[in-house]
């Protein structure tokens, strides 16, 4: 074994050794050691075309397209919608709910004319790979001289989020406290951020990671920038779109409104349903219809099976 792969796997191991979990979680995380490969052919985003008010960047390339997470489908269109953010991460609305994944999340500023945001868009329908790339910049909150570069890859197939980090300064590696510091992770919650569902957080120091899966807006941040090679990956425990998308045309299993407010759940085709808590116990069946009386149902995550086998997953909020 050479010197590198050594120093890889032990970097791994080390990792794994300090990551503590404290909850439950629709998602894994597994740290690993890859060569990061900057980007040059991808579309790139000038700051001034991020929205002013939100500020974000709109990816319309992929309207049209499927994609699953956290167990349930979004068909990006107007409503359900890919965003890029100028802080090193991406957002994923879904009617009244949103889904981030956050790579750095902390302001990073221009600081040349080599600094760039952008994304690239790689493979077929309903296997695409989806790539941003944050370059050059600098972190508002770092030392004087300092620079990051990561990319977030989303895959479409799998529903795998990763966050890769390339060169950054030796400044960046320490010198941060829990509020500064670079926010890592993923969570599922409503968009006026009034409840989260799951979230699966990354903090402490680059070499000695822990993790928060508590369900709450309390985000802890790393006390430095993870360094150059290091990828961590987000893995769906739920089975991918390749699985559990059911096509008659262009159409999909999807169910609505979610979050369920009222009484009713509607699905988009009829068929004989059962409905799951978030134990697996059978809580509700219903047969040959497209919509299922929701009412008795108490606040929390649902999964919806079809009989062919098709699974959804949607929210009841009271």
């Amino acid at each position: 074994m050479n010197t590198t792969c050594f120093h890889s796997l032990l970097f791994v191991l080390c990792m794994y050794m300090h990551v503590s979990v404290n909850g439950q979680s629709s998602y894994r995380f597994e740290p690993g050691t890859g060569t990061y490969s900057e980007f040059s052919d991808g579309k790139r985003i000038s700051f001034a075309l991020m929205d002013t008010l939100n500020g974000f960047y709109r990816v319309r390339e992929l309207e049209g397209e499927p994609y699953k997470w956290y167990n349930t489908l979004f068909k990006i269109d107007s409503i359900k919608t890919i965003h890029i953010q100028p802080y090193g991460n991406l957002r994923f609305d879904n009617d009244s709910s949103l889904i981030i994944v956050d790579g750095a999340f902390m302001f990073l500023d221009s600081i040349d004319q080599t600094s760039s945001i952008s994304y690239k868009i790689i493979g077929n329908k309903e296997d695409r790979l989806l790539k941003v790339q944050w370059k050059n910049l600098r972190a508002r909150s770092g030392k004087p001289g300092n620079f990051v570069n990561l990319q977030i890859w989303v895959y479409q197939r799998s529903g795998v989020f990763e966050v890769h980090y390339g060169p950054s300064s030796a400044t960046n590696q320490s010198g941060f406290d829990q509020s500064n510091g670079p926010q890592i992770g993923i969570f599922y919650s409503l968009d006026d951020f009034t409840k989260c569902f799951e979230k699966l957080w990354v903090y402490g120091k680059p070499h000695e990671i822990k993790l928060d899966t508590l369900a709450n807006y309390s985000f802890r941040a790393m006390l430095g920038v993870p360094g150059e090679g290091v990828v961590f990956r987000f893995v769906p425990k739920f089975k991918g779109l390749a699985v559990h998308t059911l096509e008659t045309g262009n159409d999909h299993m999807m169910t609505y409104p979610n979050p369920v407010t009222g009484d009713m759940l509607y699905i988009n085709r009829p068929g004989n349903y059962r409905i799951y808590d978030s134990n697996g116990k059978t809580i509700l069946q219903a047969e040959a219809t497209d919509m299922i009386d929701v009412s008795a149902l108490s606040e929390g995550i649902y999964s919806l099976l079809s009989d062919e086998g098709i699974m959804a997953r949607f929210i009841v909020q009271r």
